[in-house]
């Protein structure tokens, strides 16, 4: 997997799929990206992807939408000639413009549209988990899409492998929460599932919303709401969320083990989360 790349498009061999190093792109990280989840050869939940993805792609005038139709016989050819059944998908949508002083671009090109599969993570859990030092404004744009511009990312990463952790927590200056490196954050308190708010600077996740829905299917109170850090210790349990993941336990937070009653409930979940992304191979997979 991972030996070929759909780029503007066409399928090519990786070594192939190029962008001019001098876009904008390349040079200042203009561009966003999408991940999804392959089974059975097929992209599932398009269209809450394409709907995220045509919403940063508009934040960041970056041209057209890209439908979910389009988004789905991508990564249908991908995984065909792959031979990949079950894998992650990645779409980025970068800047083509050679950006001039005084702001002005010298190319008409809009755009690069780039696409690739890699193998489903192996599971990692239960994880130990940190909260970053530094603090950020969750007013920031770049919280709320996906976008290729992630060196502060890249930063928490490098804090949380000093620190021998697998991933870490963003703090935002009023001392609320906001979520994990490239997943979304969960609560269990008592016998309500609590999430910090989008208000929270964070992404909001499609695997996020569908937790949120099968959580209240399962008769649990969800809630979205701003999160200081100083409740935390209050928990009785915690894990984070993506589509390439699904569900990961943290075991620790900040030193302190999450094994209490409240496991129960993740367990439910989590059963919960695969019977989902089980049923919505036919339902969204092919149909949607």
């Amino acid at each position: 997997m991972d030996r070929h790349v759909w780029i503007d498009g066409e399928v090519r061999s990786r070594g192939a799929a190029v962008v001019p190093a001098l876009s904008s792109g390349c040079q200042f990280g203009e561009g966003v990206f999408e991940t999804l989840r392959i089974e059975e050869g097929l992209a599932l939940w398009v269209p809450a992807h394409a709907r995220r993805l045509a919403s940063a792609i508009d934040a960041f005038g970056l041209g057209r939408a890209i439908a979910a139709r389009e988004l789905r016989e991508i990564f249908r050819e991908l995984a065909r000639v792959e031979g990949a059944n079950r894998a992650v998908g990645r779409l980025t949508v970068l800047a083509a413009r050679v950006r001039v002083p005084g702001g002005k671009h010298d190319s008409t090109d809009d755009r690069h549209i780039i696409a690739h599969l890699r193998p489903v993570p192996a599971r990692l859990d239960p994880i130990d988990v940190i909260f970053a030092c530094t603090r950020r404004d969750p007013r920031d744009i770049r919280f709320a899409h996906k976008t290729t511009s992630a060196i502060d990312r890249a930063h928490a990463a490098a804090e949380a492998e000093r620190r021998g952790a697998n991933d870490v927590i963003s703090v935002n200056h009023d001392g609320t929460i906001g979520e994990a490196l490239w997943s979304n954050l969960f609560f269990v308190d008592g016998k309500e599932l609590v999430t910090p708010t989008l208000r929270c600077g964070i992404l909001p996740g499609v695997q996020r919303a569908r937790v949120l829905q099968l959580a209240r299917d399962l008769g649990l109170d969800a809630v979205e709401r701003p999160v200081h850090r100083e409740e935390v210790a209050s928990f009785g349990a915690c894990f984070l969320t993506n589509v390439a993941r699904g569900l990961v336990r943290v075991g620790r937070l900040e030193g302190r083990d999450l094994h209490g009653a409240s496991t129960e409930i993740v367990s439910r979940l989590e059963q919960a989360i695969d019977e989902d992304r089980s049923s919505s191979r036919s339902r969204y997979g092919s149909t949607a």
